[in-house]
C-alpha cells in the first residue's frame, strides 16, 4: 500500500565537541554535535512536514588505502500530517499532529584513490538504515528503509589545524519495513478475507 514514497530531510549542525589525531599512518576523527531536522514525508496515504532537534555522532578511521566511517543521528520530531483520515492511520482527523523520532544510521567503506593521510579522497560503498516511529495512540505507521549505495568523501588539511571536508553519495533504498497501527491490524480486510 505505502508504493510511492518521498522523504527530504535537511540537518544543520551545530558541533559540540570534535578530535581529530593523525600519524604517518593512520588518521582518527570523532564528532558530537547538535542540528535541526526539517523535512516533507509523502507516501500514498498521507503528506507529512516535520520539524526536530538532532543529536549526531561521526567515527571515521583511515590509512593511506582504506578508510571507514560511521555515522549515527537521532532526533525528535514534531510532524504535521494531512490527508490522514484514510482506512490506515487510526485518527478520526484529516490534519493534526504527532510526537516521533527519527533514527539514521550509515557505514561508508572505501579506497583512498589518492593514498594520502593528510589530503585523503575515497570512493566506496554506503550503508544505511533510517527510520520514523511516530507516537501510537494517532495511528501514523512506523517505518524503515535499508539502503545500499556508492559515495565519494575527502578531506583537504588547511593551515591552522582547518580541514575542508566534503562528501556526496548516492543511495537506493531496497528493503523497505511498515508498521501499522493495531487498530488497521485489527480491521484489515486482509484478515478477513
Amino acid at each position: 500500500m505505502l508504493h510511492r514514497i518521498f522523504a527530504l530531510l535537511c540537518c544543520f549542525l551545530c558541533i559540540l565537541r570534535a578530535e581529530y589525531s593523525c600519524d604517518e599512518f593512520k588518521c582518527s576523527d570523532y564528532k558530537i554535535g547538535l542540528g535541526a531536522l526539517a523535512g516533507i514525508h509523502n507516501t500514498s496515504l498521507h503528506d507529512m512536514s516535520m520539524l526536530g532537534i538532532t543529536l549526531n555522532t561521526l567515527f571515521s578511521q583511515y590509512s593511506a588505502k582504506y578508510g571507514f566511517m560511521w555515522n549515527l543521528t537521532f532526533g525528535f520530531l514534531n510532524a504535521n500530517v494531512k490527508n490522514g483520515n484514510n482506512n490506515v492511520i487510526a485518527y478520526d482527523k484529516d490534519r493534526f499532529n504527532t510526537y516521533g523520532a527519527y533514527i539514521d544510521s550509515t557505514i561508508f567503506l572505501g579506497k583512498n584513490v589518492k593514498n594520502d593521510v593528510q589530503n585523503p579522497l575515497f570512493l566506496g560503498v554506503v550503508l544505511g538504515l533510517g527510520g520514523f516511529i511516530f507516537d501510537e495512540k494517532y495511528g501514523v505507521p512506523d517505518s524503515a528503509l535499508f539502503a545500499l549505495g556508492l559515495g565519494l568523501s575527502g578531506s583537504y588539511l588547511m593551515q591552522n589545524n582547518l580541514a575542508l571536508e566534503y562528501g556526496i553519495s548516492y543511495l537506493y533504498g531496497f528493503y523497505g519495513i511498515y508498521t501499522y497501527p493495531e487498530t488497521y491490524q485489527k480491521y484489515s480486510p486482509a484478515r478477513f478475507g
